[in-house]
């Protein structure tokens, strides 16, 4: 299995998915995460039980708060042979049902294919 850095196209084209993402998800659009997400996709978190596409859709959409802004920080792809890794760190300011704000930021690892 050989790894490397994806060509600038590749990259950029990982970026942009990721950003349609963040996009969505600041909206909660489901239909924006439908297509940008994959048959397949499976969200994983420490602690939680798996989420298939359908229920990861549904809890964004659902959240109580909201999604002022969405960044990311030391942003990285690797490409293993055509799969592209992106990894970083999420950086959402949320608005929380009670009016108070708070920042949230979470290792990214997301696998594009």
């Amino acid at each position: 299995m050989a790894a490397g850095t994806p060509s600038p196209e590749a990259t950029q084209a990982v970026l942009e998915c990721q950003r349609r993402f963040w996009q969505a998800l600041q909206r909660k659009d489901a239909d924006l995460l439908a297509e940008t997400l994959a048959d397949d996709f499976v969200c994983r978190a420490p602690g939680e039980p798996d989420q298939d596409r359908a229920a990861f859709i549904r809890a964004i959409v659902g959240m109580p708060l909201t999604i002022a802004r969405v960044s990311a920080e030391q942003v990285a792809v690797q490409l293993v042979d055509t799969v592209a890794v992106l990894t970083g760190i999420q950086v959402a300011q949320l608005r929380l049902p009670d009016g108070s704000q708070a920042e949230e930021r979470l290792a990214l690892t997301n696998v594009f294919r």
